[in-house]
């Protein structure tokens, strides 16, 4: 009876996209900072979705209010296209601007606006507060 061949080396897997792995409690260095913030994923829209809320408010933004949602960016790994919110003093003139969310690792990400000048106080550096996930949610 013959041998079977050998079966063939496998490559290993692509490494995991750190920025499906944002789900969780964060602090943020936002003006009047750090402030809370709960990073979800909209379960009314398919695939990755994020919506970020604060915790706890500043002068511009009250506690509770969405501050960005965000979607993957399909090209490049570690990248979030995101609206962020601005707001005057008071919530006044409140508007959505184009942000990114650039993840280095599962503890750590920053946002940065595509038009600096757009709000004060960026870009903003998040730390992950508790223990990071492994895994994604499942979208």
């Amino acid at each position: 009876m013959p041998v079977a061949p050998p079966a063939p080396v496998q490559p290993p897997p692509p490494p995991m996209n750190v920025a499906r792995l944002l789900n969780g409690n964060w602090m943020a260095t936002y003006p009047g900072g750090p402030l809370r913030v709960v990073i979800g994923v909209d379960q009314m829209l398919r695939g990755r979705n994020y919506v970020a809320t604060l915790v706890d408010g500043n002068k511009n933004i009250p506690p509770g209010q969405i501050v960005w949602k965000g979607t993957l960016d399909q090209n490049v790994p570690g990248i979030v296209k995101a609206r962020q919110i601005c707001a005057d003093h008071g919530f006044q003139g409140a508007r959505w601007v184009q942000a990114r969310i650039i993840v280095s690792d599962a503890s750590n990400f920053r946002e940065e606006l595509v038009t600096p000048g757009d709000c004060t106080g960026f870009p903003v550096k998040f730390t992950r507060v508790g223990p990071a996930p492994t895994a994604p949610v499942r979208d």
